[in-house]
């Protein structure tokens, strides 16, 4: 049996990568400077040996094969003893491609929002269709009981993030995926930290599209200029879908919610009719927004591309689930309702607000937001946060999380946002402490309120405080 030793091991997508691995037969151990749960408990009850903190003596015997993850620096004392050893070492992605999908087709999934709900919304339309796919995606399913596992069939189902490989592979992840199937939702300007403007972000997808084999199949998103700039490049056949009045090969038309009821269990749902060519069908989403949308009409145009019929991607798209984290109900207490998203970009933000409001009409919606992420902890996007705020009617913003780590000229300025927006009418207060914003809230909510709360991180434990403080 061979032993795999992962540096960085607790991290969501090595951690998941560390249990499909374990599942596959080898013996895998690692370690972290953050061993916490959930995490930790999910890998020690599967058997996973964790060391806490990174040390040179954490090794006493080389692996056959290290992992490591793209959080660890190079001047990790545990990295640098393996990358100078005869230990063969791999990045996260460059270990997925080898042990999990080298031999299989794989469809990756990419964009700088959706990527997540499309990547499970294909995987859990193979799934309906019989095809046992594999997956590996950075988020929580409700509809698989794991973030990734390997194929039984010839697909493998991945999410393809632009971000960077490992300190040793300064990349994008997605390069390494060998895409047969690509879907582009959106390019915007994202990920600060390591790209200085929107061309060099195009330029990564520039060259992915370019790698994409002639046999290849790229389904992209025609109302997209930054995709439509560079999507010339593509050697293999093209397929683009719509939402709006844009043409496309694929478009959603008649969208429409049908509202539901929260005292009588009556779940919302949206409708709307595809279009492709002269032919129409109609489909159903159990998960609200126009964003949604969006990404079911990606994936009935990916699904054309792989032979599967209308009637499975149907059954597959009104009984998906979603994600946890994105629009998902964290709980109802004291007729409030608190909806948990990990929308942090301008753009998800606004696509999640319109989706909220539509979704619970005509009940009040309160919007949280918590500027946490390398980029929101600036003021890079801070105007097109205040536009995406626009179409709010409550707001409150958090402090920033780790203010320290941007100059104060750089920082995101929640009193200055908040200022903005009352201007334009908006009731937006800007708060020291996620106690003041949740006693704010415990003074001015009414029973039928929805409370939105927006965070790619676990915003200071507010939603356990919520509960409590609207059970009380």
């Amino acid at each position: 049996m061979k032993k795999i030793y992962m540096v960085g091991i607790c991290g969501t997508g090595m951690g998941n990568l560390a249990l499909m691995l374990k599942r596959k037969g080898y013996e895998v151990t690692g370690s972290d400077s953050n061993v916490y749960p959930p995490m930790s408990t999910v890998l020690e009850n599967a058997g996973i040996k964790i060391l806490n903190g990174y040390k040179e003596e954490n090794i006493t015997q080389l692996p056959d094969i290290a992992i490591i993850g793209n959080v660890v620096r190079r001047d990790n004392v545990e990295a640098q003893k393996l990358i100078t050893s005869d230990v063969t070492y791999y990045s996260m992605p460059e270990a997925l491609r080898i042990f999990f999908f080298d031999d299989k087709e794989t469809i990756v999934i990419t964009g700088t929002h959706g990527k997540t709900t499309t990547s499970f919304m294909t995987a859990w339309m193979l799934e309906n269709a019989g095809l046992k796919p594999g997956f590996f995606i950075g988020g929580v399913p409700k509809d698989f009981e794991t973030m990734g596992r390997a194929a039984e069939g010839k697909h493998f189902v991945i999410e393809g993030d632009e971000y960077d490989t490992a300190f040793f592979d300064k990349e994008s992840k997605f390069f390494h995926y060998k895409a047969k199937y690509l879907v582009i939702n959106c390019i915007e300007f994202d990920h600060a930290d390591i790209f200085p403007n929107l061309d060099s972000i195009k330029n990564a997808f520039k060259k992915l599209i370019g790698m994409i084999p002639q046999d290849g199949v790229i389904v992209y998103n025609a109302e997209d200029k930054n995709i439509k700039d560079i999507i010339g490049v593509a050697k293999c056949k093209t397929v683009s879908f719509s939402a709006s009045d844009v043409a496309a090969d694929f478009s959603a038309k008649n969208i429409k919610v049908i509202h539901g009821d929260i005292e009588t269990n009556t779940q919302p749902k949206l409708v709307f009719e595809a279009h492709n060519n002269n032919s129409v069908f109609t489909f159903e989403l159990r998960v609200p927004g126009h964003h949604n949308v969006l990404n079911a009409i990606a994936v009935i145009a990916l699904a054309k591309q792989l032979g599967i019929s209308n009637e499975k991607v149907s059954h597959a798209l009104s009984s998906f689930n979603g994600v946890k984290r994105r629009q998902d109900v964290y709980g109802i207490s004291g007729g409030r309702i608190i909806i948990d998203d990990f929308a942090h970009h301008p753009t998800a933000m606004a696509y999640s607000i319109k989706a909220i409001r539509d979704w619970y009409y005509p009940r009040k919606v309160w919007c949280l937001y918590e500027p946490r992420s390398a980029t929101s902890r600036t003021n890079i996007l801070q105007n097109e946060i205040i536009d995406a705020f626009g179409k709010a009617e409550n707001v409150l913003l958090a402090p920033v999380n780790q203010p320290e780590r941007v100059a104060p000229e750089k920082r995101f300025d929640p009193d200055l946002v908040c200022k903005t927006l009352r201007e334009k009418g908006i009731n937006a207060t800007a708060h020291n402490s996620v106690d003041d914003m949740v006693g704010y809230l415990a003074d001015n909510t009414a029973y039928g309120d929805v409370i939105l709360i927006m965070s790619n991180g676990g915003f200071g434990g507010i939603y356990s405080k919520l509960m409590e403080t609207f059970r009380g």
